[in-house]
């Protein structure tokens, strides 16, 4: 570190003789806590030149004071000195010594005025660097291994004899709190001036202090997994997943519970209403199930906070004789509510209407059932349907309905718990789309407790020749072709007499395009979440996913077609899921 020299020049007078005194000293930065610096001179019978040379460095107004003891042989002797001190311009200390002759034991005081000079910061000739934070780190298998103690297996012995512990045993060598180094830069700071040491704490400074460690703030270099558009919501990633599950079947509607076991449920995309099937274990709950005069009997099942509305409708009945011993076993299948709808159970009407539009003559199907229509226009157009071209003979609310639906390439299922019926489209977004979309719902690789996939071969196409027909008054022709694409390869024209309007034209074209190419069907079997904010949640049919490994290549996207859950004897409850992954899509 560089230093800053004050040269002193002592003349000393004497009766007898004039001596100058020179001599280089380095002077001392210690003080003591007055603030004094004790300097020796030495020449007290010849003339000497003193130079001192003395390290200060910056420091605010103070004032030190030095006393020189001068040795005087035989009378008192005045010396002044003068000091420039390198480093503050213009400065100069004046020394004032007096000295005694009587007892020959003189003594100086000194008066040392030291002005603020600029705070000078020097960094050591040498830096201290840390590593390379991007450097290769241990692998979490070896931290693992560190965390499980496997290194100190051998150095027990487990045998039936004496247990004698071994001299030099090792508990956790590895650290597994290593920080990533980075470059330090050590800065010295010094002043003439020492402050007094603080006797009580209440004295002391306080406050947020200042590090000169300049941490990296370049992150840790990682690959991340990646699927393409937005991962929302985000997946549950776990080590382990712990369930408790709560399972309830209710007899409506007295509120009774029911003793059961093998609880099974099901909906896909092509059957409307919910199925649950289930085993009675006694007589009283077989009564509360088994349909009577009054009617078919109603349950609620309710599994993790989701809740179906079932209505009884096959019980099944056997006794069988093994050994000395009666077995019976007595089953039960049912549907949701929206079944009500289908020709099993609704009469059978005709109709002809001269003007309309589609959302309308499902809505007036449903007039007086107690059920309500959901058609989200946002995702389902509706068109106009004039002249007449609604009519039909002989069919039931939900066939009127679904045909509807049919006409713009759009699905309908019943709700879980409520007299609704759902009108949605087959695939949406359409594949072509799914890889920017934000999908309903994330699952990782850890959640999925089974997969299994099968290939499903089939030509693409990038057009097709939607029409009302011929026969129809105001019909419409329509080709539908994939944005981006020659429409060069057609898919056979699609012939629907209720498509009057170009809006049901070209979503029929866009299901039917979306339908085409190679497509890879999943078969995933995940724990239904014990509560309904945790994700994947319970997926549905017409609902999108992603899937997502830890192995980028092997994430995809695809859609939930059917869902089927369970609880086994254990009160384990999952769901098995359907997937459909557009798989040559993705590519085009």
């Amino acid at each position: 570190m560089p230093v800053l020299y004050a040269r002193a020049a002592t003349s000393v007078r004497s009766a007898n003789r004039q001596a100058a005194a020179r001599s280089d000293q380095p002077w001392s930065a210690t003080t003591d806590r007055s603030g004094r610096t004790a300097l020796a001179v030495v020449s007290a019978d010849q003339q000497q030149t003193a130079q001192t040379a003395l390290p200060i460095t910056t420091a605010p107004d103070k004032t030190a004071q030095v006393t020189t003891p001068l040795t005087s042989a035989d009378q008192q002797q005045t010396a002044q000195t003068a000091l420039h001190i390198t480093g503050a311009p213009d400065k100069t200390a004046q020394v004032s010594a007096l000295y005694a002759s009587a007892d020959q034991q003189p003594a100086a005081q000194t008066t040392l005025p030291v002005h603020q000079a600029a705070l000078k910061v020097v960094n050591r000739a040498t830096p201290i660097r840390g590593t390379d934070p991007t450097a290769i780190r241990i692998s979490e298998y070896t931290l693992g291994q560190a965390a499980l103690l496997t290194s100190v297996s051998p150095n027990f012995n487990l045998t039936d004899g004496p247990y004698i512990p071994s001299a030099d045993i090792k508990i956790a060598t590895f650290e597994l709190t290593k920080l990533p180094a980075w470059n330090i830069s050590i800065i010295s700071k010094s002043r003439v001036h020492k402050a007094p040491d603080k006797e009580r704490a209440s004295d002391l400074p306080w406050g947020a202090g200042h590090t000169y460690y300049e941490r990296s703030t370049q992150p840790y270099e990682a690959e991340q997994p990646y699927l393409p558009g937005e991962l929302t919501p985000s997946p549950d990633i776990k080590r382990s997943y712990i369930s408790m599950n709560l399972v309830n079947v209710i007899a409506l509607p007295g509120e009774q519970p029911l003793a059961y076991r093998d609880l099974k449920l099901s909906l896909s995309q092509d059957g409307v209403p919910w199925s649950c099937s289930f085993n009675v274990t006694n007589d009283g709950s077989r009564s509360l199930v088994e349909p009577d005069l009054s009617g078919k009997k109603e349950v609620r099942i309710e599994i993790n906070g989701w809740q179906w509305v079932f209505f009884m409708d096959r019980p099944r009945e056997s006794r069988v004789i093994q050994g000395n011993q009666l077995q019976r076993a007595y089953s039960v299948t049912g549907y949701s509510r929206g079944h009500y709808m289908s020709a099993e159970y609704a009469p059978l009407r005709s109709k002809s209407i001269s003007s309309t539009t589609a959302v309308q003559a499902a809505t007036a199907e449903l007039d007086g059932t107690g059920f309500s229509l959901v058609w989200d226009t946002a995702r389902l157009p509706d068109w106009p349907m004039a002249s007449s071209s609604f009519s039909y003979q002989g069919r039931s609310p939900m066939q009127v309905i679904k045909r509807l639906a049919e006409a713009a390439g759009a699905v309908v299922q019943a709700s879980m718990a409520a007299d609704e019926l759902i009108v949605s489209p087959r695939y949406y977004p359409l594949p072509w789309n799914l890889e920017n979309y934000v999908v309903d719902h994330t699952i990782h690789e850890n959640q999925v407790l089974s997969l299994s996939r099968d290939w499903q071969p089939g030509k693409l196409f990038n057009a097709v020749v939607v029409t009302s027909g011929v026969d129809t008054a105001d019909g419409v022709s329509l080709t539908v072709q994939r944005s981006g694409t020659a429409g060069d390869i057609e898919a056979d024209e699609v012939v629907d007499e209720w498509a009057t309007a170009y809006e049901a034209t070209k979503a029929r074209g866009g299901q039917i395009l979306a339908a085409s190419g190679v497509w890879m069907i999943y078969t995933l079997r995940l724990r239904v979440p014990e509560y309904q904010g945790a994700e994947p949640g319970l997926i549905l049919p017409g609902e999108t996913l992603a899937v997502v490994f830890e192995d980028s290549s092997e994430s995809f996207r695809g859609y939930c077609t059917a869902t089927d859950i369970d609880e086994d004897s254990k009160g384990r409850v999952s769901q098995t899921l359907t997937v459909a992954r557009p798989y040559e899509w993705e590519s085009n």
